[in-house]
């Protein structure tokens, strides 16, 4: 049972916070495109770990860190205004590339088969011409 309240507040703060960033944060360092991916609570309510991302290079990222734990507090209140727990979880940033990852390895398996269409087609051009010869 605890294991589903926790997933139901993790789901509640991760509504609260795409909420306000998207519509309460003007931190310039923080972009539009950014996606609350998950929440992760820990088992007391009191952590909720945030997996974040965007797309951008690595000196981006970099600081839409710096700018997210620059207004966790206010983040924070704003999640405490909205959950009615005992005590309002802390919240922990993290960025996630697991989108990032899956993106590079559908790109190598789309160039694998490209690379073994292009071997197929050449090695059935050749078992033609080789065919037509021997005819």
């Amino acid at each position: 049972m605890m294991q589903h309240r926790s997933e139901r507040v993790a789901g509640e703060v991760q509504r609260i916070l795409i909420e306000v960033l998207y519509g309460e944060i003007n931190d310039p360092r923080i972009p539009h495109l950014l996606s609350v991916n998950e929440v992760k609570m820990n088992r007391d309510l009191s952590l909720a770990t945030v997996y974040v991302s965007t797309l951008g290079d690595d000196k981006e990222k970099k600081d839409m860190m710096e700018g997210l734990n620059q207004a966790k507090g206010f983040l924070r209140s704003r999640v405490a205004e909205g959950i009615n727990l005992r005590v309002a979880p802390d919240l922990r940033f993290v960025l996630d590339e697991s989108l990032e990852r899956g993106n590079r390895i559908s790109a190598l398996i789309d160039q694998v088969r490209a690379e073994d269409a292009a071997r197929n087609a050449q090695l059935a051009a050749q078992r033609r011409e080789d065919h037509e010869s021997d005819n």
